[in-house]
């Protein structure tokens, strides 16, 4: 996390109960959900034939129910086929983005770290 301790957490797969958010709290950090999966995951296994320009299809299709577009999209940063993609869905929304902590107006990271 580059010296970081990030404030936001995105629960694997969304999945949060009450049990969660309670661990969540004593380590002050908040629950962060999507409003749309680019499903971008897919990418990384051949099998699901899942392609960029699918991708790219679906944003359209998300940003087109709201004008402006609002809400949280997931994507991954694990690999370069998904971070690629990243670039291209920024590229479709174009600038007017905001982080988790603009949206919820709350602090990015928790603490940051001098390095040594």
């Amino acid at each position: 996390t580059g010296n970081h301790l990030p404030k936001w957490f995105r629960p694997p797969y969304g999945g949060i109960d009450n049990r969660i958010r309670h661990i969540l709290r004593k380590f002050g950090l908040q629950a962060a959900l999507w409003d749309h999966d680019t499903f971008d995951w897919q990418l990384l296994n051949p099998s699901m034939n899942r392609t960029q320009d699918q991708i790219l299809a679906d944003v359209k299709q998300w940003m087109s129910k709201s004008n402006p577009p609002v809400g949280l999209i997931l994507e991954h940063d694990g690999a370069i086929q998904t971070v690629n993609a990243g670039i291209e869905v920024r590229n479709l929304i174009g600038e007017d983005q905001w982080t988790v902590a603009q949206c919820k107006g709350g602090a990015e990271y928790i603490r940051v770290f001098d390095p040594m």
